[in-house]
């Protein structure tokens, strides 16, 4: 066995285990990791570096920072590959975002809830509505309530695989 393998050569024997399998049709890098448990999620929310704290009772820089780390490491134990795009009130956001889903699909693309809920942000929240329907047809669209409660948020929408 060890002469043949020798004397086809790496290439034969490349092409060799690839006619050997069964593929039905050859499928993208991005088509196998999307079958398989885990949910690419975008978590949009406030850079809390941007926000005016004065407008929000009860809540500082260090706890929303806090929060939100919080949030995204039990997704990711969850088995979520989730990460956040942190935006500013408006200046860049929108192209933030754009830029983060022309590069990635997402099964999901949650709006935190600083975003939707605050009375200064409603333009925003519409203008990022509109991105992501449009850069991410084929997302969910979810939505927290608060800080903590993003996992459940997800949790709601985006169901892993169980095998």
């Amino acid at each position: 066995m060890n002469i043949i393998l020798k004397s086809l050569g790496f290439a034969a024997i490349g092409s060799l285990i690839l006619t050997s399998c069964s593929i039905s049709k050859p499928q993208k890098v991005s088509e196998i990791f999307r079958n398989s448990k885990s949910k690419e999620v975008l978590l949009v929310g406030i850079d809390p570096k941007k926000l005016d704290f004065t407008k929000i009772t009860n809540l500082t820089e260090q706890e929303l920072s806090t929060a939100l780390e919080t949030q995204k490491q039990k997704l990711i134990t969850a088995g979520y590959n989730a990460e956040w795009c942190l935006v500013d009130l408006g200046m860049t956001a929108e192209k933030t975002v754009k830029d983060k889903l022309s590069k990635k699909e997402y099964d999901l693309v949650l709006i935190g809830a600083g975003i939707r809920t605050l009375p200064d942000n409603f333009i925003l929240f519409e203008n990022l509505i509109n991105i992501i329907h449009q850069y991410a047809p084929n997302s969910q669209i979810g939505f927290n309530t608060n800080q903590n409660d993003t996992e459940i948020s997800v949790h709601r929408r985006v169901k892993l695989k169980t095998e």
